[in-house]
C-alpha cells in the first residue's frame, strides 16, 4: 500500500464552521466560569506537575523508522506537564483520563508552528486513553456544547447531545489511577511520519513503582505521589510508535477507533530526581502552551480532531493570556 494512500485526509463539509463554533462555545464558558486573572485551560486545567526531562532518541532505530525527530540518535531537553483531563478541577479519586504533554526542545528541521518558549519544539499531547472518544469534529462540537451548556439546553435548540457510542467509550476509558508514573499515555490522534507512513505515539513506563503502602487520602494525592516519587527516584518511559497498516480498520478521520498494529520503541523519556512543587515552576507550567502543531513538518498532525486543535488551542491560549495579563506563555 502506498504512503500516499495511508496519509490521505478526508475533510467533511462544514468542518470549518464547526471549529469556529467550538471556539465560541469554549471562550464563552471560560469567560463565564473564571474572572480575569484566573482563567485556566478548558481541558487539563488541573496540573499535577511541570517536570524537567530528557527525550533520548535511541541509536538502535531501524532505517525504516529514521525520520524527523528520530532520524538520528540524540538527547533533547524537554518539559512534561502531567494533568487531569476534565474541564473542571475535581478530586484525583474520580475515574477519568490523565494527561501527559511533552515539549521536546531544540529540534532540528522545519517546523509547522514556532513555539513561544523556544522557536523549534516538537510537542506530543497524550492521555491515558488510546482513543479520543468524540471521533470527529462534529461530535467534538456536540460534546463541548453538552459540557458547557448542558444536555437539556441542547435539546431545546433541537440538538441531540446523546451520542451513545461516544458516551460509552468515554465511560469505558475513564480509570482510577494511583500513580502518574505507572500508566501508559497515548496521542489518540494520528500523525505523519515523514515518508514512512502514518502513526500514533505512546509513552510506556519502564519500571513500575510499588503502590502497596500508598493511601489515597487527599483529593490531590496524584500530585503528592509525584512529588514523593521524584524526590527519591528517576522515572523512565519508553516512547513508542504505532504504524497504520490498514486505513479502513485504522482510520485517520475517526479517533474513536483503536488501532491494533504493533508498537515499536524509538526513544526514551528520562525524568530525573527533582523538586518541582514550588511557586515559580507552577506558574511556568500553568502558562506553558502545548499544541500538536508545534512540531516538525515530518510529524504533521492528521485528521479532523487535530485540525480542530490547531485553531482551538491557539485561540483559547491567546484568550487566556489576554484575560490573565500574561505577555508570553
Amino acid at each position: 500500500m502506498s504512503i500516499k494512500t495511508l496519509e490521505k485526509e478526508d475533510i467533511p463539509k462544514g468542518e470549518e464552521r464547526d471549529i469556529s463554533e467550538i471556539i465560541t462555545i469554549m471562550r464563552d464558558f471560560l469567560k463565564k466560569k473564571y474572572p480575569p486573572g484566573e482563567t485556566v485551560r478548558h481541558f487539563h486545567p488541573k496540573m499535577h506537575g511541570c517536570l524537567k526531562a530528557q527525550f533520548v532518541v535511541k541509536d538502535t532505530i531501524p532505517d525504516d523508522k529514521k525520520v524527523g525527530l528520530f532520524k538520528e540518535a540524540k538527547t533533547y531537553d524537554a518539559w512534561i506537564r502531567f494533568s487531569n483531563a476534565p474541564p473542571t478541577k475535581k478530586s484525583d479519586k474520580r475515574a477519568t483520563s490523565r494527561g501527559m504533554a511533552i515539549k521536546v526542545l531544540g529540534v532540528e528541521g522545519e517546523v509547522i508552528e514556532k513555539d513561544e518558549i523556544e522557536e523549534k519544539t516538537q510537542n506530543f499531547l497524550m492521555t491515558t486513553s488510546p482513543v479520543l472518544s468524540v471521533g470527529n469534529v462534529k461530535n467534538y462540537k456536540k460534546a463541548i456544547y453538552a459540557l458547557t451548556k448542558g444536555p437539556l439546553r441542547m435539546l431545546l435548540y433541537g440538538i441531540n447531545p446523546f451520542n451513545w457510542r461516544v458516551i460509552a467509550i468515554t465511560l469505558l476509558r475513564a480509570k482510577k489511577h494511583t500513580n502518574l508514573l505507572n500508566v501508559e499515555y497515548f496521542t489518540g490522534s494520528p500523525f505523519l511520519f515523514g515518508n514512512k507512513g502514518v502513526v500514533k505515539f505512546c509513552a510506556r513506563p519502564q519500571k513500575l513503582s510499588s503502590d502497596k503502602n500508598h493511601k489515597k487520602g487527599s483529593s490531590h494525592f496524584l500530585r503528592e505521589r509525584l512529588v514523593e516519587d521524584l524526590r527519591s527516584r528517576d522515572a523512565v518511559f519508553d516512547f513508542l510508535v504505532q504504524f497504520q497498516n490498514n486505513p479502513k480498520t485504522e482510520p485517520i478521520e475517526n479517533t474513536s477507533i483503536e488501532w491494533k498494529s504493533t508498537f515499536y520503541k524509538v526513544a526514551e523519556i528520562h525524568i530525573p530526581i527533582q523538586v518541582f512543587n514550588y511557586q515559580s515552576r507552577i506558574i511556568f507550567g500553568e502558562n506553558l502552551f502545548f499544541s500538536p502543531w508545534q512540531c516538525l513538518k515530518d510529524h504533521k498532525p492528521l485528521g479532523g480532531i487535530n485540525r480542530a486543535r490547531k485553531a482551538v488551542y491557539q485561540s483559547l491560549s491567546e484568550y487566556r493570556k489576554k484575560r490573565n495579563g500574561v505577555n508570553k506563555e
